[in-house]
């Protein structure tokens, strides 16, 4: 079985100040209500743990490798959780100006594929995830801009503005 979940979210921030964040994994995974650790692995890949609630009685740590590839205007990550489960998900940003401003319209799609069985649970766990997400990046984005931490909010050899 094979199922589309499209966010879209008109944001009131410049493109450029929104692609630098879509492009860092780490900063982009933390959004994500369900992670409890995140980590990139010796070959290059990502390794994240989410923390899963099953029918409201189970909790149960779900082990996902992903490999990201930025793109000019966003990311695409690729995933692949148990169960057989793959997923794929494209984070873009297109520009939209009117007279007084530029602002961005903000896509995350997720193309889901597996068992019939599991992807109508993993359908909702994600167009949860993905409210979230992008609720929180636009809440980090209004912060003003890091002069000597990065986007993680560690110390860094910023510059002062």
């Amino acid at each position: 079985m094979r199922t589309k979940i499209v966010h879209r979210q008109v944001i009131n921030i410049p493109p450029a100040r929104v692609i630098p964040f879509l492009q860092d994994f780490e900063s982009l995974a933390r959004l994500n209500p369900f992670l409890t650790s995140v980590s990139r692995g010796k070959d290059g890949n990502w390794e994240f743990v989410e923390d899963i609630v099953i029918l409201k009685l189970f909790h149960r740590n779900v082990r996902t490798t992903a490999r990201r590839t930025p793109h000019q205007r966003g990311s695409d990550i690729e995933l692949r959780p148990p169960l057989g489960v793959r997923m794929r998900t494209k984070w873009r940003v297109e520009e939209k100006r009117d007279k007084a401003s530029i602002a961005c319209i903000l896509n995350a799609e997720d193309i889901v594929e597996g068992s019939p069985l599991v992807i109508p649970f993993i359908a909702g766990k994600i167009r949860q995830a993905r409210s979230d997400m992008m609720e929180k990046l636009v809440q980090k984005l209004l912060e003003p801009y890091p002069t000597t931490t990065d986007m993680r909010g560690r110390e860094g050899r910023g510059r002062a503005m």
